[in-house]
């Protein structure tokens, strides 16, 4: 790490701009920046294929489906087993001779939940957020003390 910033131009004291760049060290900086990309594009790989195994791209195309009320994409499901250890499993829906309902209920609980939520947060009768004096004021006394302190910050006498 030394040597690369070593090698990096530096500017001279009086002009304020950068010396010239050599061939060896531009051949660097290309190397080091190229690793860089590598490593980069191998955590971004790494990432995207860990979201597309967890199955998680599913289940928001779902939900999503439920909230929009497109009863077309309810022909597979991802049901959660009886503990917590079971984990997302899906399941096809069995083909019916007889009507099927789909209740387009998903949107007004979602919506009445996300107002809920921002009235717990932001509420609109009463102050949504306070500003005390902190205990900041309580160290300035001890800016010109200039003692040794204990691990515990109590001056040494």
């Amino acid at each position: 790490m030394n040597e690369t910033a070593s090698s990096l131009p530096t500017t001279s004291p009086g002009s304020g701009e950068a010396a010239p760049e050599t061939e060896q060290q531009r051949d660097q900086r290309m190397a080091i920046i190229g690793a860089l990309s590598e490593l980069i594009k191998g955590k971004r790989k790494e990432a995207i294929e860990t979201r597309a195994a967890s199955g998680i791209e599913k289940i928001w195309e779902e939900d999503e489906s439920h909230y929009l009320g497109d009863q077309s994409a309810t022909g597979a499901t991802m049901s959660k087993g009886r503990t917590t250890s079971d984990g997302l499993t899906e399941t096809k829906k069995k083909p019916a001779n007889r009507s099927t309902v789909f209740l387009k209920i998903t949107a007004p609980y979602v919506d009445a939940a996300a107002a809920r939520v921002s009235d717990m947060l932001l509420p609109t009768d009463d102050r949504n957020f306070a500003l005390r004096a902190g205990k900041v004021a309580e160290l300035t006394k001890f800016l010109k003390d200039m003692r040794p302190a204990d691990e515990a910050g109590n001056p040494v006498a």
